[in-house]
């Protein structure tokens, strides 16, 4: 094990932490005396399994001292590898790192208290992310955790992030010694947590089926409005033109496009309609373009230039025509 830890290799590879480098040369030196100290055994002039040879008691014993104060070196590093950690779940990897050495009586002493001290933490961060949860359920932070993704994917993203801040220590949690998970205050954490893990899956499948009844509600009607509209507030050869692709199928785009990234299903309709997102984007930028123009134009016109310009408009508005009273996005 500590053979392990000092190449840095498999999961007991090296202490990390801000100390890791520290400990990590204790655990070295550690490692070392213990194998001097084994082949200092080894290397006596007589037979080890000869039980008539008096000097293997001595030789024995002053082994066996070697070795108690050997764990008590290594209990402290454990106990300064522990302070060093700052979430339940670095110190169950940390347990896990030491794995079969936490049984030797003077480590496992130790431990016992150090256990008890992570089922408690443990149980903290559950009701802490169960308080956040129930403030923020209503209105999640979207903008503060999730930077520009639109509302449902959003909540989804945030509501994720909850349940991975309890599942990865959970894992470990349930990996302990059934000894421990037999008693009163882990059985509360595992009732805890469960209940916990359930309200946030419903609360993520409750957000996603909203989503599904939007799409089916929003999307078709959006998609049968014309391609433009003239802007209601001025009347110069029938007004400014607008491009009129619905803030409500934008969003809709943007949620399946989220939703995707986050790997979760969308319906067959939604998907139809993402399918289509680069040729919306032309048209709505060609059609922008356009419509930008022939505004500006509108608006730095001169009263002098109106008669002579009158032709080209007339023009413009029949060639248009068709995309206000007949053209829709579907």
């Amino acid at each position: 094990k500590l053979d392990k830890m000092v190449e840095g290799v498999g999961p007991q590879g090296g202490l990390g932490g801000t100390k890791g480098g520290v400990l990590g040369e204790t655990v070295r030196q550690i490692y070392f005396d213990f194998k001097h100290a084994a082949e200092k055994l080894k290397t006596r002039g007589y037979d080890l399994l000869d039980i008539a040879m008096e000097n293997f008691d001595g030789d024995y014993g002053e082994f066996k001292v070697t070795i108690k104060d050997l764990e008590r070196k290594l209990a402290g590093v454990i106990h300064l590898a522990f302070l060093d950690r700052t979430t339940p779940l670095a110190k169950f990897k940390l347990f896990e790192s030491f794995d079969s050495l936490v049984k030797r009586p003077l480590i496992e002493d130790d431990l016992e208290q150090k256990y008890v001290a992570v089922v408690n933490e443990t149980l903290a961060t559950i009701h802490e992310t169960q308080n956040v949860f129930s403030r923020f359920k209503e209105n999640p932070p979207v903008n503060a955790t999730s930077p520009n993704q639109p509302p449902v994917a959003g909540a989804l993203a945030w509501c994720a992030g909850l349940r991975a801040r309890i599942e990865a220590p959970m894992i470990k949690f349930r990996e302990l010694d059934p000894s421990l998970l037999s008693r009163e205050e882990a059985k509360e954490v595992l009732k805890v947590a469960s209940a916990l893990e359930s309200t946030l899956s419903d609360y993520q499948e409750q957000k996603r089926e909203e989503w599904r009844r939007d799409c089916m509600a929003t999307f078709q009607v959006k998609l049968e409005l014309p391609l433009l509209i003239r802007h209601p507030a001025t009347k110069f050869h029938s007004g400014h033109l607008e491009v009129n692709f619905a803030p409500e199928l934008v969003r809709l785009l943007r949620e399946a496009k989220y939703f995707l990234s986050l790997g979760l299903d969308i319906p067959e309709s939604a998907q139809q309609l993402y399918s289509k997102v680069d040729m919306f984007r032309i048209w709505c930028e060609t059609m922008d373009m356009v419509t930008g123009l022939n505004n500006e134009i509108l608006e730095g016109m001169l009263p002098v230039e109106k008669p002579l310009l009158k032709p080209y408009m007339d023009r413009l508005d029949a060639a248009v025509e068709p995309g206000i009273v007949a053209l829709c996005w579907d």
